[in-house]
């Protein structure tokens, strides 16, 4: 069993010369001490505690039990950013596999295998790292040997991006192309 670190915590929203002994990530609730002394202080009544070796009183801004656990959360929360965010998505279909580059620091690029009602597709996003967060998502649909991409305002248009996208399937090929600034989509059989 790995053992975490102990360590002292002052909050910033007080009570001030007060400090909270715990271990981060731990569910057991902290101890506070006075910062002067180095002493555990007690609960004088509900909202304040007192140190016994220095008798000095600290006013805290919720009840004991509350206020120990705001600073319990508010320690653990720190370990939020470094975990993974999984999406839940109720209508969406599992990843089966994924995959992300990055070599150039202006654009990324992700793509997605997808097990869908209708069978597998591949979500393929790609973005210019810049203010305005949008991105082009494009979509093959292998059982409908079709390619698409995301219509919604959020997104831009693949021809933003790209020149020309090309899906050929077993029995078809689409395209999207950009010719002389004029977006074209374009669906035929080989």
């Amino acid at each position: 069993m790995i053992e975490l670190e102990e360590k002292l915590y002052e909050l910033e929203l007080g009570p001030d010369g007060v400090l909270w002994k715990t271990r981060k990530g731990s569910t057991t609730l902290p101890k506070p001490y006075c910062k002067e002394h180095l002493a555990p202080v007690h609960p004088e009544d509900n909202e304040t505690l007192i140190c016994l070796k220095g008798h000095e009183s600290f006013d805290l801004w919720a009840p004991y039990t509350a206020h120990q656990g705001y600073v319990r959360d508010l320690i653990n929360s720190q370990k939020l950013s470094e975990l993974a965010v999984v999406r839940i998505d109720t209508e969406g279909a599992p990843v089966l596999a994924k995959e992300k580059e990055q070599t150039n620091q202006d654009y990324w690029i992700e793509s997605k295998l997808r097990d869908t009602k209708k069978g597998l597709e591949l979500m393929v996003q790609v973005g210019k790292r810049d203010s305005t967060g949008k991105k082009v998502q494009l979509f093959v649909d292998l059982p409908a040997e079709r390619l698409g991409f995301d219509k919604s305002h959020k997104d831009n248009h693949p021809s933003g991006l790209f020149s020309e996208v090309r899906a050929v399937f077993k029995s078809s090929e689409t395209e999207i192309r950009n010719k002389a600034g004029v977006a074209e989509s374009d669906s035929g059989n080989s």
